[in-house]
């Protein structure tokens, strides 16, 4: 008992020395990175002043200033990507205040937004302006699915994007932007290469390369091959009992995307296959492949007026699976989705601009094995078909006293009732000082799987009320705080119970999932190192859904913590070596399980505290060659993605302690 107490004490020291380490790695560096005796390389090539007078579309599709664009919009630069050693997309996002992961059917990992669960393409995720969203579930692969060594920025709304984007973009709107051909005059390779309990867990390369002629042509191919696990750790699952993480998950990612662009004209090309092994009781393989091919043009009539004809195919396998021997596909779909689009853009003057546009898609999803028990679509075809059309509209006055943004977008989708979602955005800069007071709403129609699981499934809608103050302290250091109010009306939620020896699911309306909350950001910049600092918190408002609500806990919803903090920086101790510290801390978690037989359990996920610590060196021994050290959950804490919303979806454990080395090569 003595030595027990006794390991539990070092254990309670060490890891406050390792947090203390951290947290002054993280302040302390960067103050004296300030001083001038320490002779620090550039970190970050963008300045706070260039982050703030950078150019963004992600919130309007017509460019603005970070401070004055009308959404709460984070910008993460590539130089923040390579030095915080992030793994993939999911280590980028968990450092955004109101992001977070919880687990999803078939171990796969979905997101929260400001408390609510997203999964349920709620969120868009594109990358160079294409959705990556698939249409049968309008839902994103994310675990190890984007990878992070080609991305160029990433631009973020936290709020509806409806208005711009369509029904997936109801509570965030996220734009991967890529290196183009003129970015990388040459090419990459980066190869990455991580380890726990003693064997692989992930290891991917990826290559781009790219060039721009004297004569204006840009071609750029990129290409990503990444095979890992979902985890290393054995848990124990109350329907299934223990589970090896380490033995049994895979996860194998290959894409190729193209592009070639010549005065305005721009065709992309994108291809990608992801599988996974499923680890619980169901043993089934699920795969998923996606092609892209768009045309669009942006033709400028003069100095104030341009057209964008913008033409895009998509093709999707998603959610395929087979049964646990392989012998047999069990649910195999193929999607294709037919869109074009126009948009116009009149600067009447420098202060006033009009954008408007309209948007057609034809969606239509057809069973591989009709012939097949259990392979035909609810509606008993093995085919489904809807059309949507959309106009929108959106005008900018910008004036001494305030900048004033309208807009709204008109929706017919073939099987619903017409919608009509306006929005409206006051901001303002006044020198270090900004504002904004944000109105918004977001319409989603059920997409394929959501009418093929319920025929009389209704359309969702979204509000969300914001507001922002920021201020720019020095020119090294900005703080910004924002708080929000977000209702979903009619919320589409999937469920899955188990029933005896059956299991039942469904996507079903419910009457309201309601969260409010506020955000506080912190970032400092320079020359020398960069830091940022973030504090997220929701409470439930009025939620009604019962498969988010935890009895007891009336301000929490399943899975999501309360509160957020993340601290994460960079600083270059002697010339080309950098350390990077990460910290997020987590709050407790709550969900619900049941087993095969319909006894439900409940369980806390206690606070967490991640670390994570990165090492760069640049240019080591020949020029372009960086080279990295990372080690990750460095207190092997035992973090779960917790399931969200369905009984019959296991938490998924996030990894042990992991070492990862990364070699990236630019020529």
């Amino acid at each position: 008992m003595t030595s027990v107490l006794s390991l539990r004490i070092k254990y309670i020291v060490m890891k406050k020395i390792v947090l203390s380490v951290l947290i002054l790695t993280f302040f302390i560096l960067t103050s004296y990175a300030q001083q001038d005796s320490l002779k620090i390389e550039d970190v970050d090539n963008v300045s706070l002043e260039d982050l703030l007078n950078m150019t963004v579309t992600v919130a309007s599709q017509k460019g603005s200033t970070l401070r004055e664009t009308p959404g709460i919009v984070t910008v993460i630069t590539e130089e923040e990507i390579k030095t915080s050693g992030a793994r993939d997309f999911v280590d980028v996002m968990r450092l955004v205040p109101g992001m977070d992961f919880g687990s999803d059917v078939g171990d796969q990992v979905g997101m929260f937004v400001r408390g609510n669960w997203a999964n349920e393409g709620k969120v868009l995720i594109m990358q160079d302006g294409i959705a990556l969203n698939e249409n049968s579930y309008g839902t994103v692969y994310l675990t190890d699915y984007i990878l992070v060594a080609n991305i160029k920025r990433i631009e973020l709304i936290r709020g509806p994007g409806s208005a711009m984007y369509g029904g997936l973009a109801g509570l965030a709107v996220i734009n991967i932007i890529t290196k183009s051909g003129e970015d990388l005059k040459g090419g990459n390779v980066t190869a990455t290469y991580g380890m726990s309990n003693g064997s692989t867990l992930r290891n991917n390369l990826q290559v781009a390369l790219g060039t721009k002629t004297k004569s204006g042509i840009e071609l750029d191919l990129g290409a990503n091959m990444n095979q890992s696990k979902f985890s290393n750790n054995m848990v124990n699952d109350v329907a299934t009992g223990p589970i090896n993480y380490r033995d049994s998950s895979s996860i194998k990612n290959y894409s190729v995307s193209v592009h070639a662009g010549y005065k305005g004209l721009n065709l992309r090309g994108f291809q990608s296959s992801y599988y996974t092994q499923r680890v619980d009781n169901t043993k089934q393989s699920i795969y998923n492949t996606r092609n892209n091919i768009q045309l669009d043009y942006e033709l400028k009539i003069g100095k104030k007026f341009s057209i964008r004809p913008k033409l895009l195919w998509q093709n999707q396998a998603p959610w395929n699976y087979s049964d646990p021997d392989h012998s047999q596909e069990v649910y195999n779909t193929i999607n294709n989705r037919y869109t074009g689009s126009l948009v116009l853009n009149y600067d009447i003057n420098d202060n006033v601009s009009v954008l408007g546009g309209a948007e057609y898609f034809d969606d239509n999803s057809k069973m591989q094995f009709p012939g097949e028990v259990g392979a035909l679509f609810v509606n008993g075809k093995d085919k489904l078909h809807y059309t949507n059309f959309a106009a929108f509209v959106q005008g900018t006055l910008t004036t001494k006293i305030v900048n004033l943004t309208v807009g709204a977008r008109y929706n017919k989708h073939s099987a619903f009732n017409d919608a009509f979602v306006p929005r409206i955005a006051l901001t303002k800069t006044i020198k270090n000082f900004h504002f904004k007071a944000l109105y918004s709403s977001a319409f989603k129609a059920p997409v394929l799987e959501n009418i093929d699981y319920n025929d009389s499934i209704k359309p969702e809608n979204i509000s969300t009320t914001e507001f922002e103050t920021g201020y720019k302290l020095s020119s090294k250091m900005w703080v910004t705080v924002n708080v929000f109010d977000q209702t979903i009306k009619n919320p589409i939620v999937y469920y899955s119970d188990a029933a005896g020896s059956s299991i039942s699911s469904s996507y079903q309306n419910f009457n309201r999932a309601s969260t409010q909350g506020l955000e506080l950001e912190y970032r400092y910049k320079a020359k020398k190192a960069f830091a940022t600092a973030t504090y997220s918190y929701y409470q439930n408002k009025k939620t009604d859904v019962a498969y988010f609500i935890i009895p007891g806990k009336s301000s929490l919803l399943r899975g999501a913590p309360a509160h957020k903090v993340t601290l994460n920086g960079s600083v270059t101790i002697v010339k080309n070596f950098s350390v990077s510290p990460t910290v997020v801390f987590y709050s407790p978690k709550y969900n619900y399980n049941q087993d095969t037989l319909g006894n439900i359990t409940y369980n806390k996920y206690g606070s967490n505290l991640l670390m994570h610590l990165y090492f760069k060196y640049d240019n080591l021994l020949l020029k372009g060659l960086d080279v990295g050290f990372g080690v990750y959950n460095i207190l092997e804490q035992n973090l779960f993605y917790v399931n969200a919303y369905s009984y019959n979806v296991k938490s998924l454990p996030y990894t042990g302690r992991e070492y990862l080395i990364k070699a990236s090569y630019t020529f």
